[in-house]
């Protein structure tokens, strides 16, 4: 935000990386998985050379720096997605916490809804559904203790409130009927 306020910079898309930093990636795993790594600091990234068993990248000009990584981050983006294929997520995990290395698994939907985090927080609720019955939805997010908000409905079927909204438009019911004919609406 500060590049495009200050020197007009609109940054381009590049997956999941970001052009400043390296390595930053979502990496496959041998599961079918995904974990996300950043180390881009060269604390960092030492201490991922070392999760990996490649304490050589950090003496290696190519790497030496932030700078220098980038420069050189198809080749690093290799060899990290190399090692992360090899392993199970769960195994990069406890490999890549155990040295201190800012990393996370990408979650599904099904990873959300076993979250323990998620349950706690009442990121998912349930409501009442004319069609399904009992659904899950997404919480509100954020949760402000004064006012904490809730999700009251599904959000019913399409076209459910024509009739209350035209008429608060001053639109009558034969107009609605019209643009029902019509297929507008």
């Amino acid at each position: 935000m500060i590049g495009y306020d200050q020197l007009g910079i609109v940054k381009k898309r590049r997956g999941n990386r970001i052009e400043e930093d390296s390595p930053r990636n979502a990496y496959a795993t041998n599961d079918g998985r995904w974990v996300a790594i950043s180390a881009s600091s060269d604390r960092t990234f030492a201490r991922l050379a070392k999760a990996i068993g490649r304490t050589d990248l950090v003496t290696d000009p190519r790497f030496s720096d932030n700078p220098a990584r980038i420069r050189n981050d198809a080749v690093l983006d290799e060899i990290v997605a190399a090692w992360m294929s090899e392993r199970s997520s769960a195994e990069i995990i406890d490999v890549l916490e155990r040295f201190d290395v800012v990393a996370g698994l990408i979650y599904d939907v099904a990873d959300v809804f076993e979250d323990p985090q998620y349950r706690a927080r009442e990121n998912i609720v349930g409501v009442l559904d004319p069609d399904f019955g009992q659904v899950k939805m997404p919480g509100v997010v954020p949760r402000f203790s004064r006012t904490p908000g809730s999700v009251r409905f599904s959000g019913g079927a399409l076209g459910r409130d024509n009739e209350q909204i035209f008429g608060a438009l001053g639109l009558g019911l034969e107009r609605l009927e019209r643009l029902r004919t019509e297929q507008v609406v």
